[in-house]
């Protein structure tokens, strides 16, 4: 994630009728929601024929595999870096992300793939927010939004001096407000998921106080009616690091990438994506023979950065969907032995959709859908054929990018 990329400021949608509904009753109306699907592998409100085709869900079998979700594509001036990199150009063309019939697209193929939530980049810094759309115009309004489980990768990426406890406990309060409540929210034991892009930016900012703002955040969630709040702060193979964010309160420790991963030489420009396969392996070990801190592993389809970076890019040569397919299946290996939370077998992919980083799963011309394939692949008891439509298959449009 790059903050050079960060966006103009969109507006929050209100989300004041979820807030009307009594916590209390949020179980019960999750339960009826999924309820109103319908059983077995037909899901999803009715629709005509001139809407996104009903999601057939599939069984991830008790794994829960989620995919970041970059919101960095709302307008045309954005998907721009690709027109060099055609290959790169979604099955869904430069759509108007944001647009619930797109995210509606989106979350279709992924429960019938195996993805069980988007973890969405948010951002905050000191109340100000930004690129929300893909969330709160696209999600939060989807039709299929009851299929697919969110949660927040707060990219705190901010500028230095911008934390403070005052800060962290509005951040919460805002969390408690808008999204916590909500049926679809990612928990944990009852306890809302958030992952912290950069724990070390808190820790330099704040200190050893650091640790105290955490605990008053839980403390906040506690008192809103939640058994807590499950943190997550993103960490690599230092086991001093896993051992600070032990120390400050964190649940467990994952990653967003680690596009150098098994790279001898840190500043090559190319490197095989065979030895990230290993590297990413390694790096989960690591952290699980630490014992400091449980650990959700992060997998990558791989990584070409040349849209965003240019000669300056790293590029991981080789990779393809059937190597992505060996890392997906050493990740389900480690959460068998490694899960968190008393039993939970959880695994992230860094992305969906971060075309400019090469790290892509969401169904594209130079793949199709052979990413998502092998996901479904890895994690479902799915076997045999299936068929993927894309609104072109049905004579459908899809609302393009302004």
């Amino acid at each position: 994630m790059i903050t050079r990329r960060q966006i103009a400021l969109v507006s929050l949608t209100s989300l004041r009728a979820a807030r009307r509904t009594p916590r209390r009753l949020l179980p019960a109306l999750l339960t009826l929601l999924i309820a109103g699907c319908g059983a077995g592998t037909t899901t999803a409100p009715s629709a005509d024929k001139a809407e996104v085709p009903t999601p057939r869900l599939v069984s991830t079998d008790g794994y829960q595999v989620g995919a970041y979700y970059f919101p960095g594509w709302p307008t045309r001036a954005q998907w721009k870096v690709l027109d060099t990199f055609p290959e790169r150009r979604p099955l869904l063309g430069y759509y108007a992300e944001g647009d619930p019939v797109v995210m509606d697209w989106q979350i279709k193929w992924a429960v019938e793939h195996g993805i069980t939530f988007f973890a969405f980049d948010w951002y905050w810094d000191r109340g100000r927010r930004q690129l929300e759309h893909a969330l709160h115009r696209g999600y939060l309004k989807a039709r299929f939004r009851p299929l697919l489980k969110f949660c927040l990768l707060w990219a705190n990426h901010n500028p230095p001096g911008s934390h403070s406890e005052a800060d962290l406990m509005a951040l919460v309060d805002f969390w408690i407000a808008e999204y916590f409540g909500l049926p679809e929210y990612l928990t944990i034991d009852g306890k809302p998921v958030v992952i912290v892009f950069a724990p070390s930016l808190l820790r330099n900012d704040m200190g050893s106080e650091a640790a105290a703002a955490i605990r008053r955040m839980r403390a906040r969630v506690e008192r809103a009616g939640y058994p807590g709040l499950f943190l997550i702060g993103t960490v690599d193979d230092n086991r001093d690091e896993q051992a600070r964010l032990a120390a400050e309160g964190y649940d467990a420790g994952t990653g967003y990438n680690y596009h150098r991963a098994g790279m001898p030489d840190k500043s090559a420009s190319a490197w095989p994506y065979d030895d990230a396969v290993d590297g990413y392996e390694r790096i989960w070990l690591a952290n699980a023979k630490a014992g400091l801190l449980e650990y959700v592993p992060v997998t990558e389809p791989g990584w070409d950065s040349r849209p965003w970076d240019g000669d300056k890019a790293l590029v991981r040569t080789g990779r393809t969907p059937e190597r992505f397919a060996d890392m997906l299946t050493r990740a389900r290996a480690f959460v068998d032995g490694h899960p968190v939370a008393g039993g939970k077998k959880i695994v992230l992919i860094e992305a969906w959709n971060e075309y400019g980083e090469g790290a892509v799963i969401e169904p594209h011309r130079e793949w199709g859908f052979a990413y998502l394939d092998v996901v479904r692949r890895v994690f479902t008891s799915e076997r045999g054929t299936h068929r993927d439509v894309t609104p072109e298959d049905l004579g459908l449009s899809i609302p393009t990018a302004p």
